[in-house]
This record gives C-alpha cells, sequence and structure tokens, in this order.
C-alpha cells in the first residue's frame, strides 16, 4: 500500500512539475515573440521611410552634413540595420568613425569596432541601430561618452519628416 501511495504522490508531482516547467518554457516563448514583433515592426517602418526617401533621391549622409552638421557617425549594432547604415554613409560626406558591437572580434568592416568595454573615441553623433532596445543601450553609452545619442528610427524619421516639408 505504501508503494503504491508513494508512486502516485511521485506521479503527482512529477506531472505537476512538467506542468510548471512548460509553463514558464511558453511564458518565455510569448516573451519573446512580443519582442520580435516590436523590434521587426520598427524596423519595418523605418526601412520603409528610408526606401520611399532613397527613391526620391535622397541621401542620407547628404542630409546629416547639411542639416545636421554632421561629418563624423558611430554605429551601436552591426546587426541588419546597422550594416545597411553603414553601406548608406560608406561613399558621401559622413565618416563612419566606427561601430559598436559584441562582435568585435568578428570585424569585417573598413573601420574599427569596439565594445562597450572599451573607451570611446569621439564622434559626431552615435546611432543606434537595435531601436527596439534603445532606451536601456543610450543609458549604457551616456555613462560611456560624450557624444550626442540618437535611435536609427527617430533619425530617419527626423529625415523623413523634413525631406517631407521641403
Amino acid at each position: 500500500m505504501f508503494y503504491l501511495f508513494a508512486a502516485l504522490l511521485g506521479g503527482i508531482c512529477g506531472a505537476a512539475f512538467c506542468f510548471w516547467a512548460m509553463w514558464k518554457f511558453a511564458l518565455q516563448v510569448a516573451k519573446n515573440k512580443e519582442r520580435r514583433i516590436t523590434m521587426f515592426s520598427s524596423y519595418f517602418y523605418t526601412l520603409d521611410r528610408w526606401l520611399i526617401l532613397c527613391r526620391k533621391g535622397k541621401a542620407l549622409g547628404d542630409w546629416l552634413a547639411t542639416k545636421k552638421n554632421v561629418k563624423t557617425v558611430a554605429i551601436y549594432g552591426m546587426g541588419v540595420m546597422g550594416r545597411q547604415f553603414a553601406a548608406e554613409l560608406t561613399e558621401g560626406p559622413v565618416t563612419i568613425a566606427y561601430a559598436i558591437d559584441q562582435a568585435v572580434a568578428n570585424n569585417m568592416y573598413p573601420f574599427p569596432v569596439y565594445s562597450m568595454k572599451e573607451s570611446l573615441p569621439p564622434a559626431d553623433l552615435v546611432v543606434v541601430t537595435p531601436t527596439y532596445a534603445y532606451q536601456a543601450i543610450a543609458a549604457q553609452l551616456t555613462s560611456r561618452t560624450d557624444n550626442p545619442i540618437v535611435s536609427a528610427e527617430d533619425l530617419v524619421k527626423e529625415w523623413y519628416d523634413d525631406a517631407e516639408k521641403g
């Protein structure tokens, strides 16, 4: 009788633990899904505005140089958006001073790539490309540099709005 009771209790506890573990996993998946939806939505609208401006013959580097008096830019995050910013600014009046990225050892760019642990040189502007995490990244950068910091999303929106006005 004791063995039957112990087996039954063990089965119930095991099932309860499995249910709890699966519940925690499902919550984590849902949280990651929300973050990814936010990230892709931000990227979609930013790149949509950017493409509209490119079709109109507008160049981000020219706008930064003339309207913002920016000569050097640092790019935080060399993922999809960061690579697009680097490609856009490679030939033009604005120079990429450096990038800030976790994959420092994987440098395949014609400019230096620093980690957040390194000393960051001056630049006229730091563009944060992971816009979904802009607040947290900007807070970290503020303690590491005196350079002005802007999200890629806000920068492209301002460029778009400025082009629509004039």
